[in-house]
């Protein structure tokens, strides 16, 4: 005889409860009959009298199985919500989380008030050099300890999730089909603009390790005036954050870069710009990143569900959790319009080095904002603002 709604609620919630007992087993529950049944979370107590087919059953037991072994749900099912989006993820991407919807509400502030940062300032244009080159001389060994990791991945090969999901990866229920067809169009060659030709985006922002790509999309849905840059070394990321733009008809102004940090868009801000984007360094409004930022020591004391299934290349952020911050603000600070902003979402052990870091590399108006949960979380630094001269 066939489960009603609430009665396989009931099932997979108690069994996610026994398998996983840190896990918000009734909401998890929910989000998986949900998907299973193709119908929104909000509607399941709307449903719970109503018998469970043998289709949605069998789609149930695939996600419960996945979930009690301790994949994340949101691998389960293949989707996360993050602000107004529901995006499409693999294993191969981070989890978007609540607290990095703040770095999204710190940009669209920037956005609205950047006029009058820059009011009077002539746009400098400052010669592009990669993040290496104007690293203190004392950050160097920062810089070592993360080369080796990035080594393999300087030619653009392909990066691998830590591999735990071993051969569930192959039977993840959503794992994306066909999307290489979207990265090579968002990708490897010229983005179109021919959809809105007529309008030139007010502002240009880079998203740098873009992961799903929740942030710069986040940016793009809730401002229509954003463009975005979106860079990441992962392909297999890249290929999900392509394929959430084209479904969320943003791909038009979300345009993906691989590359190792500032490398990814080392052609398009040139001095001499021979693309589309016309752009040059001294012409980014906002920098704006999630880098990997898990001091290397913590990444053994995650909770499980993160340390075995979330890629570690997203999560390790070297000995101090700063190896990527080191590379990533100076580059910012180059790239960046005079009055423009650098946020960056850092570990809550890390804040002060790295405002102390910023500050010495030149950023002013330097601060940290702090997480629903009271902890340091974000890093909010501009580039100084030229003064006129007399």
């Amino acid at each position: 005889m066939s489960n009603t709604v609430a009665q396989a609620l009931s099932q997979v919630e108690h069994e996610i409860a026994r398998a996983c007992p840190h896990a918000q087993a009734k909401s998890e529950a929910r989000l998986l009959l949900a998907w299973a049944c193709n119908i929104d979370s909000t509607r399941v107590p709307c449903e719970m009298e109503r018998v469970v087919s043998p289709d949605e059953d069998a789609r149930l037991q695939q996600v419960r199985a996945l979930r009690v072994q301790g994949v994340p749900v949101q691998y389960c099912t293949g989707k996360a919500n993050f602000r107004y989006l529901t995006l499409d993820i693999t294993p191969q991407v981070l989890i978007p989380r609540p607290e990095t919807e703040l770095l999204v509400d710190e940009v669209l502030d920037a956005c609205k008030s950047f006029d009058a940062h820059v009011e009077g300032a002539a746009v400098q244009q400052t010669p592009l050099v990669m993040a290496h080159d104007v690293l203190d001389e004392g950050c160097d060994q920062h810089v070592a300890q993360h080369d080796a990791q990035y080594a393999q991945y300087a030619s653009g090969a392909t990066v691998s999730p830590n591999g735990a999901l071993g051969s569930h990866s192959s039977t993840c229920p959503q794992a994306l089909s066909g999307t290489s067809s979207c990265h090579e169009a968002s990708c490897n060659e010229t983005p179109s603009h021919e959809a809105s030709a007529h309008e030139t985006p007010r502002y240009t922002i880079v998203d740098m390790c873009t992961g799903s790509g929740c942030i710069g999309l986040s940016l793009a849905y809730e401002n229509p005036h954003v463009r975005v840059l979106a860079c990441d070394i992962s392909a297999d990321a890249l290929r999900c954050a392509a394929h959430n733009a084209q479904t969320l008809h943003l791909d038009d102004r979300f345009l993906c870069f691989q590359g190792n940090l500032g490398e990814a868009l080392r052609d398009v801000l040139s001095k001499t710009p021979d693309n589309s984007l016309k752009l040059q360094p001294g012409m980014i409004d906002c920098v704006v990143s999630n880098p990997p930022y898990i001091p290397h020591a913590e990444m053994a004391t995650l909770p499980s569900d993160v340390r075995n299934f979330e890629p570690v290349l997203a999560l390790d952020g070297g000995a101090d959790g700063l190896s990527v911050f080191y590379r990533l603000a100076p580059w910012s600070l180059q790239v960046l319009k005079p009055g423009g902003m650098f946020a960056c979402e850092l570990h809550e052990t890390c804040l002060e080095q790295a405002q102390n870091f910023a500050r010495s590399a030149g950023f002013e108006r330097v601060s940290i904002r702090h997480d629903l949960a009271g902890k340091p979380r974000i890093l909010k630094a501009y580039k100084p603002i030229a003064s006129p001269s007399v």
